[in-house]
């Protein structure tokens, strides 16, 4: 009896991590996938409909909370209210603010 208790309940422990850690490599290849893209953009007009893909990702599995850069990342790119209304003006797209994006991307942490 205290077999089949303890194998129940280390199955059902077993399951949750395995599922937990599922999720995390799925948030991970998730976040590599937003940066790939982000630093193969060359169409200037593009960056803020990328930014606005990774700002749903971010808002979905709560990345801004992760770390400390993902939360400057969020405050600094993400919150832009042309990010967050999904609009892509042209223009506003300089080499100096594409490096600082570029590197700031690469700071952030699944």
């Amino acid at each position: 009896m205290w077999d089949s208790l303890l194998s129940t309940a280390t199955s059902k422990i077993s399951g949750e991590l395995l599922s937990k850690w599922n999720e995390r490599k799925h948030v991970r290849a998730l976040l590599d996938l937003h940066k790939r893209r982000v630093r193969e953009t060359r169409i200037t007009n593009r960056y803020y409909a990328e930014l606005r893909s990774l700002r749903e990702t971010f808002l979905q599995y709560g990345l801004a909370e992760k770390s400390a850069a993902n939360r400057e990342f969020f405050d600094r790119w993400l919150s832009d209210p042309v990010v967050e209304m999904g609009w892509t003006p042209a223009g506003g797209w300089n080499s100096d603010r594409i490096v600082a994006l570029r590197c700031d991307v690469e700071k952030l942490q699944a």
